[in-house]
């Protein structure tokens, strides 16, 4: 279908890491389709799976397009804060907190807690690591800012209610 229509743009909408949405994303890039994607990984990928976003940019650029990513996080993570930090005369600490519903992908996440720097740089380099939703905005983040990551980690804080909550659109 994308070779008979080719849109001006393909807009993916289906999963959160990069490496899910890579298939989608390389098909669009070798056929010079412009895509974006709501996959929160893809807002800044190069800080936990450069591997995939080094051949994805590398066959964007050969084909003439842009593949990019955008979402919750752009916003509130990227352009909110980003415009706040530019009105300042001097930052030394930024500072947030973020909260949503990640179920199994929780469990993933929050062992990754748990593991040197040493273990999470290497799982970076070989595209195995399963970032928080938060963890390529700080790279992004600091490349706005003109600043440089020295360390990063991330801690995956369960919250929890005492009774069931009813939910409409599960219907449960």
């Amino acid at each position: 279908v994308l070779k008979e229509t080719h849109p001006d743009i393909v807009i993916v909408t289906t999963m959160s890491l990069i490496k899910d949405v890579e298939d989608a994303l390389t098909l669009c890039a070798k056929l010079g389709i412009n895509a974006i994607t709501t996959c929160e990984e893809a807002f800044f990928p190069a800080n936990s799976n450069p591997q995939i976003t080094n051949k994805l940019d590398e066959i964007a650029k050969t084909t003439n397009c842009t593949i990019t990513g955008s979402g919750y996080q752009d916003i509130y993570w990227g352009q909110l804060i980003s415009s706040i930090a530019g009105s300042t005369h001097k930052i030394t600490k930024i500072k947030g907190s973020s909260s949503y519903n990640v179920e199994d992908y929780d469990e993933q996440v929050a062992a990754l807690d748990r593991i040197s720097d040493e273990e999470r740089n290497e799982m970076i380099n070989k595209g195995e690591y399963l970032p928080s939703y938060m963890w390529n905005v700080n790279g992004w983040l600091c490349a706005k800012l003109g600043l440089t990551v020295k360390s990063q980690t991330q801690k995956t804080v369960p919250q929890t209610y005492d009774k069931d909550i009813k939910s409409d659109t599960l219907g449960m």
